[in-house]
């Protein structure tokens, strides 16, 4: 059986159809994607993604009821997340999803101490067993990446190479599946 690729967060309608028609995913989501800036309003009928970033923002989004994801949880000198929230996040099934675009964002020095944060995650989340999946984040088309290359971000998190495309098909599916 032939894997369904996903792109769990787009920002523009552009995205969804180049990605869909050019790039070889199954779907591009928009519409049904509720992203969670700064309130914490979830809906029932979308998939709820909480930005992180910061302690506070990921521990209060792990918590809340209703929050199937939980978006970029680290910042380039911050590893503002443990293996308290990690248990946490396994218990309530909150997806850590990481983004291309937030890290096509960071350049020199500070994209060294990103990669550096998104390694002390990968530990984190492979030792609790968390679900992880990548995503584009793309506000545009040319920041769309086939599904393939995305998945390799998940190297980033020391996911072994037979689970990579996990993170673009299988690991999202459950997600959706629980909507």
């Amino acid at each position: 059986m032939a894997r369904k690729y996903h792109d769990l967060l787009v920002f523009n309608e552009e995205c969804v159809e180049f990605g869909e028609k050019e790039l070889g995913y199954e779907k591009v989501h928009m519409q049904d994607i509720n992203y969670i800036e700064k309130q914490l309003k979830t809906n029932t009928n979308k998939v709820n993604i909480a930005k992180g970033g910061d302690l506070k923002r990921n521990r209060a989004a792990v918590n809340k009821k209703n929050i199937d994801v939980l978006l970029d949880p680290v910042e380039p000198k911050q590893r503002d997340f443990d293996t308290a929230l990690a248990t946490v996040a396994t218990q309530k099934k909150v997806t850590i999803a990481i983004s291309l675009n937030k890290l096509l964002k960071y350049q020199g020095m500070e994209k060294v101490q990103y990669l550096r944060s998104l390694d002390y995650l990968g530990k984190i989340l492979r030792k609790e067993g968390c679900n992880i999946v990548v995503v584009s984040g793309a506000t545009e088309k040319l920041e769309m990446r086939p599904p393939q290359q995305l998945a390799t971000i998940g190297t980033l998190l020391g996911i072994k190479e037979d689970q990579l495309r996990d993170t673009v098909s299988i690991n999202v599916e459950k997600i959706l599946r629980r909507k």
